[in-house]
């Protein structure tokens, strides 16, 4: 390259599947550069990425600080779903400039590294078997073991559950249908959604711990308003 990056592969996009293709190229020693026109939050090279342009590039992992992500996001729903100038929109990191425009329709996408992964609240279910034999060129099977391979590099876990979930599945009983277990679906029924989650940290319910500085919160339940 020409422009003083020494690149053998360009991604554009750092979003779900960018992101992870750069991943698996760059374990195999691959020099990949990843184009992205939405901020990275929690990132020191970028401190205000919907006001201030910040660095050209980033590629330490020292750049990366939970205290920037933990400040980038609120529980404010306009704040973070604005379609207009929400931070996780459709738009460049600068929330002065209008969104993109988008053909066909509204779809719930936001720009930025990590892209729809940001907002995809974690659901991380198998695709039902039925939906892959004699469609695809390859059958279920096939998949299974990259499935547990991102199953096991995430987590998956089963999501926590609440007195909703609980209600919910109190009326799927009434109704008769099963609960299933496992991660392939074959039939019809109700179970856990799989979730890309942290295990809540056994002692977040201790009246002393302090959830805004400790490290290691886990994935808790949270309400935007």
């Amino acid at each position: 390259m020409t422009n003083g990056y020494d690149a053998d592969v360009i991604i554009i996009g750092a979003g779900g599947g960018g992101a992870v293709v750069a991943k698996e190229l760059g374990e195999k020693g691959i020099k990949v550069l990843v184009i992205e026109a939405g901020p990275w939050y929690g990132n020191k090279q970028w401190p205000e990425p919907n006001s201030s342009q910040g660095a050209a590039s980033s590629s330490s992992y020292d750049d990366l600080s939970i205290d920037l992500l933990k400040a980038s996001f609120t529980d404010l729903e306009d704040d973070m779903n604005n379609r207009v100038n929400g931070k996780l929109r459709w738009g460049p990191a600068n929330r002065e400039l209008p969104p993109w425009q988008r053909i066909g329709g509204q779809v719930w996408q936001n720009s930025g590294v990590g892209g729809s992964t940001l907002h995809y609240f974690g659901n991380s279910p198998r695709a039902i078997p039925q939906a892959i034999d004699n469609i695809w060129p390859i059958n279920y099977n096939e998949l299974v073991p990259y499935y547990e391979r991102v199953e096991a590099a995430l987590p998956v876990n089963p999501a926590p559950v609440t007195a909703k979930e609980e209600l919910f599945y109190y009326g799927a009983r009434k109704a008769g249908w099963s609960n299933l277990e496992g991660k392939e679906l074959s039939t019809p029924g109700y179970r856990t959604q799989p979730n890309a989650i942290l295990r809540p940290n056994p002692s977040i319910n201790d009246p002393f711990f302090d959830i805004q500085s400790n490290r290691s919160v886990g994935c808790t339940l949270r309400v935007i308003v």
